[in-house]
């Protein structure tokens, strides 16, 4: 949830659960070193933006 604005996003996909624009989303890894790692192709929620 967005302390700020209270609205809620899936995680997944980057919809609003409370009517605000879908956020765009990305495919990420978490690495040996427990570092999360951006992938290259934009997945769900507003990636044509």
């Amino acid at each position: 949830m967005c302390p700020l604005h209270q609205h809620t996003f899936s995680l997944e996909t980057g919809c609003s659960s409370t009517g605000a624009e879908p956020l765009r989303t990305y495919s990420v890894v978490e690495n040996a070193e427990q570092n999360i790692v951006l992938q290259n192709t934009l997945m769900g929620g507003n990636s044509s933006a």
